[in-house]
């Protein structure tokens, strides 16, 4: 019994350190050298690594030097086998008045292809999937106020109206 616990205490031992020690800026930077193949630059204010967590709070987003969005906050929460990235406040300046008040993003390694998502705008609320093994993105929308420049993206079904598109 002693053997177990020890062993136990071991691998809680290695996990935290793993969690704790992880090279989270790093990662984030490389994030924004994937986007930047693509044209989209990122400038934050601040950048702060926590235990468990990186917050990043004052974010321009830019796609081909144009200033498209701005984004309060963002905080990525990893325990290595759940990984939850919360965005608060997105502000789209080039494509729509509306804005979006949070975006949940949570991923599990017990559905290792599938992320869920939750978002609440300003026209509603949304909640669906992005599976990318199958490459398909599906959000059921539940808007509080008609948006007519959406509409023709939408679908609807016997559950209401819905978003999906295949990246």
């Amino acid at each position: 019994m002693q053997m177990v616990k020890k062993i136990l205490i071991g691998i809680l031992v290695v996990w935290l350190g793993i969690i704790i020690f992880m090279p989270k800026k790093d990662m984030y930077f490389k994030l924004e050298e994937t986007l930047a193949q693509r044209d989209i630059k990122l400038n934050e204010e601040t950048i702060e690594d926590n235990l468990f967590s990186l917050n990043i709070k004052n974010i321009s987003v830019y796609f081909k030097g144009m200033n498209v969005a701005f984004i309060d906050e963002i905080n990525i929460f990893t325990l290595l086998f759940v990984t939850k990235v919360d965005i608060d406040s997105i502000e789209a300046r080039a494509i729509l008045t509306q804005s979006i008040k949070s975006l949940n993003i949570s991923h599990s390694i017990l559905s290792p292809v599938i992320f869920d998502i939750d978002i609440n705008s300003s026209i509603g609320e949304a909640g669906g999937y992005a599976n990318i093994q199958d490459r398909i993105l599906h959000l059921d929308l539940n808007m509080t106020k008609e948006v007519a420049m959406l509409k023709p993206l939408l679908k609807k079904d016997e559950n209401g109206w819905y978003y999906e598109t295949a990246f």
